[in-house]
């Protein structure tokens, strides 16, 4: 009996990509690359969750490259290797399996930003090049003196840097818990200890670069004469304390003259996390008219950007190139979020109080991250303080 062809929905376009069919209020993802046309869901009815998703699904739509095509059907080689039952099917899986395990769970999972997927292919890189024979071992050839071992390579590799260090073992000892996971299923007997967890996370230090006044006017002054829409970037992010991303998001609709606020996405908001999606910020009288003035001259719509459509890698390689110049030579370097550090600096040297601060920033902890960051300036506002208090 022949299979009914499956009947094409009729979706209802809300915005660029985004669909949602009228029947069951799902909604769809629907692109077109070269001629070639996707449409995926994104199996949810909320439009929020839905748009939250969008990106993400977006990215996946045409990910299936040459390349990896031929990366997947090497990892079905290996996982069908490992899953033959050559043993009576106690057969342990390897390490290469078990990192590809990992990292196909996480394409499929569209909880996981972009970041994350590029932490662990710099993971995999890092232990091709230090430790390549990892990738043969199964759990029970894993042992804690051969880890300690490669630690010290993977320190030299990094140079000692901490962050680099700890994405690595992160990743590492998350990729044994799924080979503890296949043994375990399998009946096989287990360590009782992950063997990465013998080597130490290394403490990360914040370098926080905060510029003075004059240093800042400098370095946006030569940002103007060299790249204005550089300039237009950093004052921005120096007058509303978001994140590079957050800025980067924002669109006209989001700008409210009347109330005199900008509305911030949180570039933290996961969906498996207690961020809030949005959050208000007022603006100061400076930010206010420098808004207005470019209304006037762009006069856009409500869902243009303020920024336009620049992407922020495009934005951090004018950076680079700025600090390349000559008059720039002697100023200290710092990089976007510092200007963020800036803006909560300038506040709280202006008396404004700690959990105001946090809001703006779009922190959940009521400054307490704050209290622990900008110690040094919270000290003299102490100190200031108490001279104040009569008795």
């Amino acid at each position: 009996m022949k299979r009914k062809p499956r009947e094409k929905k009729t979706l209802r376009r809300i915005d660029a990509n985004l669909y949602v069919d009228p029947e069951s209020g799902i909604h769809y993802l629907r692109a077109m690359k070269r001629g070639i046309t996707r449409t995926l869901s994104l199996k949810t009815k909320s439009e929020k969750e839905a748009r939250r998703r969008l990106p993400f699904y977006l990215r996946r739509a045409f990910e299936k490259t040459r390349e990896n095509q031929f990366r997947e059907a090497e990892v079905d080689h290996w996982t069908e290797k490992a899953e033959e039952s050559e043993i009576s099917g106690n057969h342990r899986i390897t390490f290469a399996v078990a990192f590809e395990r990992m990292a196909r769970d996480y394409d499929k999972d569209p909880t996981i930003s972009k970041g994350t997927r590029t932490m662990v292919a710099t993971a995999f890189s890092a232990l091709k090049k230090t430790w390549p024979d990892v990738f043969d071992f199964s759990l029970r050839e894993l042992s804690p003196a051969a880890v300690k071992d490669w630690y010290a390579h993977l320190f030299s590799h990094y140079n000692g840097s901490p962050a680099s260090i700890n994405n690595v073992l992160f990743k590492a000892r998350r990729v044994v818990d799924y080979m503890v996971d296949a043994d375990v299923s399998k009946g096989l007997a287990v360590p009782p200890k992950n063997p990465f967890s013998v080597v130490k996370t290394l403490r990360q230090r914040s370098r926080m670069t905060i510029p003075d006044r004059e240093t800042l006017a400098h370095v946006l002054q030569v940002a103007l004469d060299v790249d204005p829409l550089l300039h237009e970037f950093m004052w921005m992010l120096i007058h509303t304390g978001a994140r590079a991303s957050e800025m980067l998001d924002v669109r006209w609709g989001d700008v409210d003259f009347k109330r005199n606020q900008i509305t911030f996405r949180t570039a933290k908001r996961r969906m498996t996390s207690h961020y809030q999606d949005y959050r208000a910020v007022p603006m100061a009288e400076v930010l206010r008219e420098r808004l207005k003035k470019l209304r006037d001259r762009t006069d856009p719509t409500p869902k243009e950007k303020v920024l336009g459509e620049v992407v922020y890698d495009c934005y951090r390689q004018k950076l680079k190139r700025l600090w390349k110049r000559p008059e720039l030579a002697d100023e200290p370097r710092f990089v976007f979020h510092d200007l963020r550090h800036t803006f909560t600096t300038r506040c709280l040297e202006s008396k404004v109080d700690v959990p105001t601060v946090a809001r703006w920033l779009g922190h959940v902890d009521g400054g307490a991250l704050l209290l622990r960051t900008y110690a040094h300036l919270l000290d003299d506002h102490s100190q200031q303080s108490i001279q104040k208090v009569k008795f």
